[in-house]
């Protein structure tokens, strides 16, 4: 009897042991593809990771050069027997959390500042691991979500209205709306009703399924829309493909889709975003000719945003330096600070453009604003050292400019890159 005991404790002893290691397996290709995932989640896009059975979840916010929020769930959305302890609380915050700063309240406007839920805040460069890595921990250690199964998630804009992102590197099924709970990556079409129209007398009719006629303009009005409906979603599937393909590196695939996509659309709007993302590919292939001619390209069109507009300008301004046209650089770094001075990359890369053409003490100016602007982004400190090495006469020259750059901290050094 104790040796047929023995045998029976030591098989479940295996079987647990093949389940955890089953999981960890699990756990680790998430934490991966949700690496993956934060890599090509960009300005104004978010990412929920929530659990199936609990109202638990992490999520991310994309604010591009400005970094990159991550948040988890706390006890303002919690009730019963999700609530977190005092125990589970002091973890998250050990785990490298900040608290909640405040609780929301119906119909009042939120803080500027803080959040509701455990939050980090990251500036550039952005430690994707080290966030994959901590929601990971915390969905499986503290909200006690047992396997990567039990967990979908979400992903949009958040002035996007319906707008769905794919993150197929997750390998976890992605949260429907609609649906009771999170289902698998499928929805159902609604029907849609013809536009009533007043039938021309030369227009023949056309006769529904019971019989009753029905105007040709209403027909054609319901094939139109089909048709803009269609167009729309091999457009957006296009899109979502590019952002894949570049977020597991596969460039030369994600800018054979945006050049598809740029052909397709007639949106223009969708277009002048479209020469943005295909300019930024074209970058990273270090293809800067290429990529100078796509922001050219993207700036013809009158109607691009604001925010595209400074980067189409600021980024080509980027190019235009690294291919030694400095003056043409200069005019067009000043257009993206005409849009949003507040944004420091275009003062970094007027500073570079200003120093390319010898005038240094305005260069000096210039990266020195980028720097207070965006002390997280130390490439254009990294400039700045750099000139002042190879040209101390510059703050000899000056005095007050050289207190400032004491009152930074900034003294002579190597050389960064832009």
């Amino acid at each position: 009897m104790e040796k047929g005991r023995t045998s029976e404790k030591r098989a479940i002893v295996r079987k647990r042991k093949g389940a955890s290691q089953s999981s960890g397996r699990a756990w680790d290709t998430l934490r991966r593809g949700l690496r993956e995932a934060l890599c090509g989640l960009e300005q104004d896009e978010y990412l929920i990771l929530a659990s199936r059975s609990q109202n638990y979840f992490v999520q991310f916010a994309g604010h591009e050069n400005e970094g990159m929020r991550a948040e988890a769930v706390s006890n303002a959305y919690l009730t019963g027997n999700a609530l977190l302890s005092d125990r589970a609380c002091q973890a998250l915050q050990a785990m490298g959390w900040c608290s909640p700063t405040y609780v929301p309240i119906d119909g009042a406007p939120p803080p500027a500042t803080g959040s509701p839920n455990f939050y980090v805040d990251a500036t550039p460069p952005i430690p994707f691991a080290r966030f994959a890595a901590l929601a990971i921990q915390t969905l499986h250690a503290i909200y006690r979500v047992r396997h990567p199964r039990e967990l979908a998630y979400k992903a949009g804009t958040f002035s996007g209205g319906n707008v769905s992102i794919r993150f197929p590197a997750l390998t976890i099924p992605r949260r429907i709306e609609g649906s009771d709970g999170c289902g698998d990556d499928t929805s159902t079409r609604e029907s849609e009703v013809p536009v009533p129209t007043t039938p021309r007398s030369a227009a023949p009719p056309f006769a529904l399924p019971d019989g009753q006629p029905i105007a040709s303009e209403a027909v054609e009005a319901d094939l139109k829309a089909r048709v803009s409906k269609c167009e729309g979603a091999f457009e957006d599937s296009l899109w979502q493909l590019a952002r894949f393909y570049s977020a597991v590196g596969r460039q030369k695939e994600a800018t054979e889709c945006l050049e598809r996509c740029l052909a397709a659309t007639q949106d223009q709007a969708r277009q002048a975003a479209g020469c943005l993302g295909l300019g930024q590919l074209l970058e990273q292939q270090d293809r800067y000719a290429e990529a100078e001619a796509m922001y050219a390209r993207g700036l013809e069109i009158p109607v691009a945003t604001a925010e595209v507009g400074y980067f189409l300008h600021n980024n080509r301004g980027y190019c235009l330096n690294l291919l030694k046209r400095h003056t043409e650089a200069e005019a067009q770094s000043r257009a993206a600070i005409d849009i949003d001075p507040a944004r420091h990359n275009a003062h970094k890369n007027l500073g570079l453009a200003l120093a390319g053409q010898g005038r240094l003490t305005e260069a000096v100016r210039c990266l020195l604003e980028a720097d207070q602007r965006c002390p997280g982004d130390t490439r254009a400190r990294g400039h700045l050292r750099a000139l002042l090495a190879e040209n101390p006469e510059v703050l000899a020259a000056d005095p007050a400019l050289a207190a400032a750059c004491r009152e930074r901290r900034i003294r002579p050094g190597r050389v960064a890159s832009a």
